[in-house]
């Protein structure tokens, strides 16, 4: 079975999603829940595409193509793919996940499964959300918009910009600070509607 935690950076898009992804899934043990709503997913420029992921009884589907009705969509370069899921992103959510005592792809890939109440106030936000993480000793940026439902993504406008250094984002996570109270604090800073943030966050936590 693949391990997510060592792909080569030459994992493609297509190889990621229909085909390594869904056998790590299974791998899981993911709870036998049923989600027809896809999360779509766009990786922009060469060798890129746009995938939809469903749940059938616990198992992940995974159908090229952005189908309608998405709870929500992310979208991102195919260069900021590769850092997230085979570069240094990827290093540094290992090295969390070591430090926090995280164990398995079991327990991460677990947490993508939404009960039907979280979901359902999910599907009721809107707007986009673009995350940008700042890498300070490659001196570079990588960005990842979220963009709530079905509509077309507004890569160039979002709603509310999310800026975090991403050496920042994995010592609260290794602190285990709450996601609400991350956001509010002083590594982390908004642009935008700073009320959609925290909708997301509470709607993704159940409160």
């Amino acid at each position: 079975m693949p391990d997510l935690s060592t792909l080569p950076r030459s994992t493609s898009p297509k190889a990621f999603f229909e085909t390594l992804l869904p056998a790590a899934f299974a791998e899981a043990s993911p709870p036998d829940v049923t989600s027809r709503d896809p999360l779509v997913v766009h990786v922009c420029g060469p060798g890129g595409g746009a995938w939809s992921l469903t749940l059938e009884a616990g198992k992940l589907a995974v159908t090229p193509g952005a189908s309608p009705g998405a709870v929500l969509q992310l979208s991102m370069t195919t260069a900021h793919f590769r850092e997230a899921v085979a570069g240094v992103l990827r290093d540094r959510a290992v090295a969390a996940a070591q430090m926090t005592g995280a164990a398995g792809r079991s327990v991460r890939l677990g947490r993508l499964v939404l009960p039907p109440d979280r979901l359902a106030r999910v599907k009721a936000l809107s707007g986009d959300i673009a995350l940008e993480l700042r890498d300070r000793d490659l001196d570079d940026t990588y960005r990842y918009v979220i963009t709530l439902g079905g509509a077309a993504p507004k890569l160039d406008a979002p709603k509310t910009t999310v800026t975090v250094d991403a050496d920042d984002l994995v010592a609260l996570v290794v602190a285990r600070v709450p996601p609400q109270q991350a956001l509010l604090g002083g590594r982390v800073r908004m642009a935008g509607d700073m009320n959609l943030p925290m909708q997301v966050v509470g709607a993704l936590l159940g409160r």
